[in-house]
């Protein structure tokens, strides 16, 4: 056999929160004769929390404040879900990288956006009046995750196994009639570290052993992303199936622009 060999199977891939956004719909006007009046249909996009936001799937992202010191330009904005329910859902979208608009050309955000607040440098002779809108062009969405990877014992590199996310094996040893198995999962940073971690938006995966022979699985003294397996057998498992379940954050595109004009400037 291919010690290197790696197969992977994916059970059920990401499953996203989506929200189809209805629009009003006027149908078929019939008088009470035998004929049929003119017929008109006209679609609009509802207005969820207020004119100047975003929707992306199931919430509104809302450009709160645009603070501009010299050519620095911090843009605040909080989310909002939509849902239909009382209470709402958590919200399960973050966005991630931001475009300035303005009328002598586009601006890139400084880094990563942060969970609450996205930064600009406006290039040398702009300045704050030439800005008029903002875009969203990536954010992350909260996804389900579960998958099934076959990997050798030996094999300790990472494996991808949905967007930004991979699995390895660290340890395999032999440990009296059967094995200890310490596997871990990785994946990207939303927001900075330390918001990420505060606010609790890192993935949660669980792996478990999948197999007759597996037993107790632990995540290591509450990191959720190292996880020991135990094993109960005569011998090593060659190759070893693990199961990698939970929520991660998926990347994705939108694209979606918004004026600033009515956004209040400090």
């Amino acid at each position: 056999m291919d010690r290197r060999r790696v197969f992977v199977v994916v059970v059920a891939a990401v499953a996203s929160f989506a929200v189809g956004l209805g629009g009003a719909w006027i149908g078929r006007a019939a008088t009470a004769g035998t004929e049929d009046t003119a017929s008109t249909t006209t679609t609009t996009l509802p207005v969820w929390v207020r004119g100047t936001e975003i929707v992306v799937g199931p919430v509104a992202v809302i450009p709160e404040q645009v603070a501009v010191t010299g050519r620095d330009v911090a843009v605040q904005f909080t989310t909002h879900p939509i849902g239909p329910t009382e209470p709402d859902p958590p919200v399960g979208v973050v966005p991630a990288s931001w475009t300035l608009l303005t009328t002598r050309g586009e601006v890139g955000s400084e880094g990563a956006s942060n969970l609450g607040s996205v930064r600009f440098v406006l290039p040398v002779g702009t300045s704050a009046a030439d800005i008029t809108g903002l875009r969203l062009d990536t954010y992350w969405i909260a996804s389900a995750l579960q998958t099934q990877i076959t990997l050798s014992p030996d094999d300790t590199a990472p494996h991808e196994i949905a967007p930004g996310v991979t699995v390895a094996l660290v340890t395999v040893q032999a440990q009296g009639t059967g094995a200890l198995v310490v596997a871990e999962t990785a994946t990207r940073t939303i927001g900075s570290v330390a918001t990420a971690s505060t606010n609790g938006l890192g993935a949660d995966l669980a792996i478990t052993g999948v197999g007759p022979g597996w037993g107790n699985t632990s995540s290591n003294f509450g990191n959720r992303s190292r996880w020991t397996l135990n094993y109960y057998g005569d011998a090593i498992p060659d190759p070893i199936t693990l199961q990698i379940t939970g929520v991660f954050w998926l990347p994705l595109t939108s694209g979606a622009i918004t004026p600033l004009e009515g956004v209040p400037h400090v």
